[in-house]
Order: structure tokens, then sequence, then C-alpha cells
């Protein structure tokens, strides 16, 4: 199911005015299509998709001062590296009877259901890329992990993607792992003492 988004055409362009429109609450964006189409969005109303899961995925784009709407894939955004605020974004225009590469979560189900063997669950790969048409992009690619013992791994040829849905990720990747508790502490020190001497690094640096 598609989301919903309200934009505006913008013709102002550059640092100057991009920096404006962020003060004024608003995220500069561009359509990638036909042509190139700069567009401006609401910021909160574009930090709510990006929460619900927007990203990769169809959005309906209400044009408010041309009166149409455009259906477009989210295909990515610039986030400031210091305040993690949106400050641009980037959207393709697709027809949805149009076949699209494109990335969508992975979500791991019945980690509680698991038999108590003391294994931990190691999760590697959150995401996959996935073709199909542009109407049929999945919010999710759901996978039960209830069963899995220690010791065993489940790979991307595991997945069940819906039909008509391609997974593109190579099928030999580990999605997650179960490992035995030995396994998951033994970690911890050596990943602690790499960081020690990292700091120390740092402070023979300065």
């Amino acid at each position: 199911m598609a989301l919903e988004l309200n934009a505006w055409t913008r013709s102002a362009t550059g640092k100057g005015a991009a920096r404006k429109l962020r003060a004024e609450g608003r995220v500069p964006a561009i359509v990638y299509g036909v042509e190139l189409k700069p567009l401006v969005v609401d910021a909160q109303d574009c930090s709510r998709l990006v929460n619900e899961g927007a990203l990769g995925r169809l959005v309906h784009l209400r044009l408010q001062d041309a009166g149409e709407t455009k259906t477009v894939l989210f295909k990515d955004m610039q986030v400031h590296p210091v305040r993690g605020d949106i400050i641009h974004v980037d959207f393709h225009e697709v027809a949805l009877d149009e076949e699209i590469t494109t990335r969508v979560p992975i979500v791991i189900e019945g980690e509680e259901n698991r038999d108590s063997d003391g294994g931990a669950l190691a999760v590697h790969l959150w995401e996959v890329e996935i073709s199909c048409l542009a109407n049929q992009i999945p919010d999710s690619i759901v996978v039960d992990v209830s069963g899995m013992v220690i010791g065993e791994n489940l790979l991307v040829q595991d997945l069940k993607a819906p039909e008509g849905v391609n997974i593109l990720t190579s099928p030999d990747e580990v999605v997650a792992a179960v490992v035995a508790p030995a396994a998951a502490v033994e970690e911890e020190p050596a990943e602690a003492e790499e960081a020690d001497e990292e700091a120390e690094e740092v402070a023979d640096e300065e």
C-alpha cells in the first residue's frame, strides 16, 4: 500500500534557497523521471513517513499547487550528520506496471518462541534487494525463526518472497544464525580490548 505525502513545486534552487526552506521547516526534494522536477515537502510529514518505513516504498505525491498526484519511489534521502534531520529527498517517478529494483526490510518473528537451548540469535542482514512491479513492492519480508537451533544458519535462499517478487541479494548470504552462549560471551572481551587499543592510539596522536 502506497503512502501519501503533500508536496509543492519550487523554482528557487541552490544552497541559499535550500537553507531558507529548511529554516522554514521544509525539505527540498527532487523527482527523477522524464524530466527533473524540484519540489519541497514538509519536514515533519517527511520524517513521519520515514518512521513508517517509506524508504524504498511507493509514495503518492500530492502536488498541492499543480492539482495532480504522482506515484513515486522514495529512493534516497540525505540526513544532517550532527542534527540527524532530513535535509534532502530523492524520488523516482514510476509506472505501476513497470518493473523496478529496490530494497525492503526483513522482519524477524518467533524469536521468543524458540527452544530454550541457551543459544542467542544473531541477525546479520536486515534488508534485501528485490525486483518486482512497482505495485507489488512488499512492506517487508517476514521470516519465522522459532524452529532454529544452535548452529543453524538462515540464508537468503530460505526467505519466502511474495508471488511476483524476486530476491536479488546473494542466496548464500546469512540472514541470521543461532550461536552458542559461549561464543557470544567470548566476543565481548575481544571487542572491548580492541576499543581500548583504539582509544590509546587516539590519545597518543593528540
